[in-house]
């Protein structure tokens, strides 16, 4: 939820610097937005609390989680920018409707995927050297979680331990 807000300045300045007015097409493509940056900053913490449990320490999966995400992030936002530059660059009295929308998106993306990549590592960090101090739910997120010691299919089938090879 802490990068909502990065992608969302990102989106006023483009606003800002094209001279366009905020209005419901602009809602819209914030809505968007928020979406797209949410969804950078779910694969990221994922990938965190996933090299978590598979016993890395905080600090190494914090960078192992930025160096796997970095590619896939950068690239579906560059991609995302590009399509949507034609759109918020025409000048045709039919698409001036969608200028707002595709200026949000493209300004909001480039300024919170690399926030995203920054900021949200560096909260995990701070998270990680509050250690004890840190609120309950977010201790929980940073411990390493166990792997389960029976896997689900032999649970339902009613094997146990014993049985397996």
């Amino acid at each position: 939820m802490a990068a909502i807000p990065l992608g969302l300045t990102g989106a006023l300045a483009g606003h800002l610097l094209m001279g366009l007015p905020i209005n419901p097409m602009s809602m819209m493509g914030l809505f968007a937005l928020t979406g797209i940056i949410v969804n950078d900053s779910i694969i990221l913490v994922t990938t965190f609390k996933n090299l978590r449990a598979d016993g890395v320490e905080a600090r190494q999966a914090i960078e192992d989680a930025v160096c796997a995400r970095l590619r896939p992030v950068v690239v579906t936002s560059i991609t995302t920018i590009a399509g949507l530059s034609f759109l918020m660059l025409e000048q045709a009295p039919v698409a001036a409707i969608y200028t707002p929308l595709a200026a949000a998106i493209c300004f909001g993306l480039a300024y919170g995927t690399v926030l995203v990549l920054l900021v949200i590592p560096a909260l995990l960090s701070a998270i990680v050297e509050a250690g004890d101090r840190a609120p309950l739910w977010m201790q929980r997120m940073l411990r390493p979680r166990k792997k389960p010691a029976r896997d689900a299919e032999a649970e339902l089938l009613g094997e146990g331990a014993a049985s397996r090879p």
